[in-house]
């Protein structure tokens, strides 16, 4: 009438289950890793662009006349640099952003300018352009 039953889970149901689980967990770390790997992208890139953002408003700030000061393409010894210098998680980075500044006579009253940031990441070379016209006044 009554059953000796063993209540409890059997070593082949535990093993299945740690498969189960061990594979859930790979797969939410490789994507929680990509999701890492894209935000750092995302950093580097945003900079960039706040970068190449800032010396156009400079330039665009300095009006037409006094723009023509700021062309630094002709000679790479003036190319400018900007380091950056991230700390995440006790792990120190520093990037290095070179940035050129092209002005252009298209005609008598309208020059085109030109910014472009360069930089270096998991060894590609990466840029951010932003070009822009500026009109004499008057």
């Amino acid at each position: 009438m009554f059953r000796d039953r063993r209540r409890g889970y059997n070593f082949l149901e535990i093993m299945v289950t740690s498969l189960i689980f061990s594979t859930i967990m790979l797969s939410l770390m490789s994507v929680w890793i990509t999701h890492a790997r894209s935000v750092a992208k995302a950093r580097t890139r945003m900079a960039g662009n706040f970068l190449a953002e800032r010396q156009m408003e400079e330039c665009l700030a300095r009006g037409f006349f006094g723009v023509d000061g700021m062309d630094n393409t002709g000679d790479p010894d003036t190319d400018k640099e900007l380091y950056m210098k991230t700390t995440l998680r006790g792990c120190e980075n520093t990037l290095i952003y070179h940035y050129h500044i092209k002005v252009t006579d298209v005609d008598p009253d309208r020059k085109s300018i030109e910014v472009r940031v360069t930089w270096t990441e998991s060894n590609e070379l990466r840029e951010v352009r932003i070009e822009s016209l500026l009109s004499r006044a008057g």
